[in-house]
């Protein structure tokens, strides 16, 4: 079974993503404090990472950044946030993909299997 750690500090959106990715098969680490967010990927082992951006009192680009550069995670992070001029900011952050809020859940979960089995 593929390992999704999702961290998002709304608990509400944490749930339904949570409650939606298991639904699609997948074990799912929640996480709703960034400072969890570095050690839990360290030992979970994910196989993709889903980071909201603004996690209150850090940056899930940052955290992104810091797992590709610092630890050399090859596995696919995907950024999520309502505000989509970050789109453009994702490539700076060694991310691999960007889902705009709120968003289509079929196509949530579309872009998350595309990423976890690439053609």
């Amino acid at each position: 079974m593929q390992k999704v750690m999702v961290v998002e500090d709304d608990e509400d959106i944490l749930f339904i993503v949570n409650h939606i990715l298991k639904g699609n098969g997948y074990s799912v680490l929640p996480i709703s404090k960034c400072e969890e967010a570095i050690p839990k990927a360290l030992t979970y082992k994910p196989n993709l990472i889903l980071f909201d951006i603004n996690l209150g009192n850090c940056d899930g680009r940052d955290l992104c950044l810091k797992l590709k550069t610092e630890y050399n995670f090859t596995i696919p992070i995907l950024l999520f946030s309502a505000n989509v001029r970050f789109a453009s900011t994702v490539s700076n952050y060694k991310a691999d993909g960007f889902i705009p809020k709120p968003f289509d859940l079929e196509n949530f979960v579309s872009i998350v299997k595309e990423q976890l089995n690439p053609q």
